[in-house]
């Protein structure tokens, strides 16, 4: 679960990595995110963290860096730490979706949701926040499921 969910977060977080060296931060936040999961991958666990850090100094709430996080303490076995950041992860993840939903933006809110639960499975407040959806939507077997 732990790289599949920071992947996933990662994924829906990021856009399409431009080339690092402009100026652009969105860029630079996602070459960071790619080298601190990079990093961890390779059993770097430090340089994971720093990469990670570095994004949230740009962006503080970014959810792949404090899934990003979360992942490397769970390596290095700092499981306290490890929990709070997943716990972090996933408040923004699903704030972000309650945000979505307010703007009536069905798709953006199910991308949040299904982020936290890539984060936590079973949050119940995401599943409940995608069964809203697709019930608005008029998918009521998939509503009820």
């Amino acid at each position: 679960m732990g790289m599949l969910y920071l992947t996933c977060a990662a994924m829906i977080c990021c856009t399409q990595i431009n080339d690092a060296s402009n100026n652009n931060p969105v860029s630079k936040t996602h070459s960071l995110i790619k080298q601190g999961q990079s990093q961890l991958k390779h059993g770097d666990y430090s340089g994971g963290v720093a990469s990670f850090r570095m994004v949230l100094h740009q962006d503080s709430v970014n959810v792949a860096a404090i899934a990003g996080l979360s992942q490397a303490y769970k390596l290095q076995q700092e499981l306290g730490l490890a929990d709070v950041y997943e716990r972090r992860a996933a408040y923004f993840s699903y704030d972000s979706g309650l945000t979505a939903l307010a703007a009536k933006d069905s798709s953006k809110a199910a991308i949040a949701f299904q982020t936290t639960l890539n984060i936590v499975p079973r949050h119940p407040l995401a599943l409940i926040g995608l069964r809203q959806i697709a019930f608005a939507e008029g998918e009521n077997e998939q509503a009820l499921d």
